[in-house]
Formats: structure tokens, sequence, C-alpha cells
């Protein structure tokens, strides 16, 4: 199966899914590869871990920390592109300073987001993460990186939540190729205990991706996910299985 059908597959399951029935279940501050629009209390913390399996000598890791300041904002340290390949005789943990066609790795970011509320449904955020790789190798560069995007959101009485908007960011955090596009997320509560999740980042990089996938709700402070990983055409990563671990709320 080749990716543009099994992104036209992503793409009615997303359709189809805006007709089910859903129950209220806890929100959570980011999807799998973009952030949710739903702000951190004030003094709260969220965290997440998340690890792309693409074959068993070859993973992603990242790590996200938030803390909501109060008054619609959250600041936050994240952790990302983090390679792992056990089999490699070099080293089980890469570092990319030179190779344009991907991005920088590891990179250290930090991050903020404003919300701002238009009712009961409707919120606009504002978000930025910026950043450098730490790890310059033996020939690499140290470069500032940013991502920086805008996420107009829509809950309905019935806890589903969509959203979309712009990003802007550069080959540093994204890879070569259009670093200028739009990302998109859903979730969509089917029980008390389970919704269904989805996010999307459009253009042709590394980081080009739809996820579909579902959280279970372990405890009203700790949730895991799990989704499977689609490049988008032209894109230049691989087909995934991507896992999650979240703890809010602390």
């Amino acid at each position: 199966m080749n990716k543009n059908l099994l992104y036209l597959c992503f793409r009615y399951i997303l359709l189809v899914m805006t007709v089910t029935v859903g129950h209220q279940v806890v929100a959570q501050q980011n999807l799998f590869n973009i952030p949710s629009a739903t702000i951190t209390p004030s003094k709260g913390f969220f965290y997440q871990h998340q690890l792309n399996v693409y074959r068993l000598d070859s993973y992603a890791s990242k790590h996200h920390f938030v803390y909501g300041l109060g008054k619609n904002w959250e600041v936050g340290l994240n952790v990302v592109n983090i390679g792992i390949t056990p089999n490699n005789r070099g080293t089980w943990f890469p570092i990319n300073t030179t190779k344009r066609e991907e991005p920088f790795s590891p990179l250290v970011m930090l991050t903020a987001q404003k919300q701002i509320d238009f009712g009961e449904h409707w919120q606009l955020n504002i978000g930025t993460q910026v950043g450098t790789n730490l790890l310059r190798g033996d020939l690499g560069d140290r470069r500032f990186t940013s991502f920086n995007y805008t996420l107009l959101s829509y809950k309905t009485h019935k806890h589903w939540h969509f959203m979309a908007g712009p990003y802007v960011s550069d080959e540093e955090f994204m890879g070569k190729g259009s670093n200028v596009g739009v990302i998109a997320g859903f979730e969509i509560p089917v029980h008390p205990r389970w919704l269904i999740m989805g996010d999307f980042i459009s253009g042709n990089t590394k980081n080009s991706v739809s996820v579909l996938g579902f959280t279970y709700n372990v405890t009203p402070h700790f949730q895991v996910c799990l989704g499977g990983l689609l490049p988008n055409p032209n894109s230049k990563e691989n087909y995934g299985i991507v896992a999650e671990i979240n703890l809010f709320n602390f």
C-alpha cells in the first residue's frame, strides 16, 4: 500500500469520526506531534514522553515538560529528535548537525503558549518553541532553531476538540523541504476512559506526518497513548508506531 492511499485513508477515517458519539474524558496538553490548544492549569505540571518505533533497530524519543503560569499562559522545556539505534556500532544515540535533509538532533527547546478565549467553544492559541542543538558532534555547528504556530480550536458540547492553524519553522527543526504550512488535530471522546486522537503536519520534510491513534485514561493524572505514524506524500519520514505516556495536574 503506497503513501498516497494510506494518506487518503487517514483523511477518510477523520471524516467518519466526526459522526461518532463521544463522552467526556480528560484532555491533554499535547497531542502526538502538535500542541493540543489546551493550556496547563495555573501551578500545574504536564509531562509527556514519546517513543517512535520505526524498526527493531531504529527509534526516536521526545520529552515535553510544561508548567502553567495562570491567566492562560504556560511555559516549558522540550528535548526532541533523540535518535536511538541499538545495532549501530558507532553510537546508540546519533547526533546530526550537518545533514540538512534531516532535522538537527537532539534539540533542546524552550516553549511558551498563550490562549485567548472567544466564548465557551472557541479558543485561539499562539505559541513558540525556540532552542538549539547542545551537542555539536565532531564537525557540526550549533544553530538556533524555532517552531512558531497559531491554532484556532473549537470544543463542542460533547467535548469533541478540533484545532488547526499555520506554522513557520526552519530546516534545523523540520529538515530540508517546506518549513511553512498547516498543523491540525482532534480529540474525540468515545468512553469515559477512552478517546480517539490524531494530528497532522503539512509539508514534505522529515516531520511532515500524520498520526492516528487513541488515548486511555489510566487515572485522572496518568494517560497512555498509542498511534500509527503515516508519512505525508513526499515526506522523508518512515512508517512507524508512536507510544506515549502523559503525567499531568500533579
